[in-house]
């Protein structure tokens, strides 16, 4: 069984702008990748009662801001590896926007 997770964003400043992604995991992957996420956030510090955000990624007004953003990028790279492989990755995303 595949699993969905579709998320959007929009700019505040620029008001024609709407992006859609969405992510399938095969349902047998998804919880070692969420306890792989999770381990993530907690070696990186972050609050994990914050949700982690690709817009707060470069805040220091945003999201956890006892998280430096060098450490985010970081906790960000590490979550990002956890979908590539050279064969079969565990994760695949569709993005579109406009």
């Amino acid at each position: 069984m595949l699993l969905a997770f579709v998320d959007e964003t929009s700019d505040t400043k620029f008001k024609d702008y709407f992006g859609l992604c969405c992510a399938t995991i095969n349902s047998n992957f998804y919880r070692q990748i969420k306890d792989d996420f999770q381990r993530a956030l907690k070696r990186g510090g972050w609050n994990t009662d914050i949700e982690f955000k690709g817009s707060y990624l470069f805040s220091a007004l945003s999201g956890d801001t006892n998280v430096p953003i060098e450490k985010r990028i970081e906790i960000a790279s590490d979550i990002l590896a956890l979908n590539t492989a050279k064969r079969n990755a565990r994760v695949k995303f569709n993005v579109n926007s406009g």
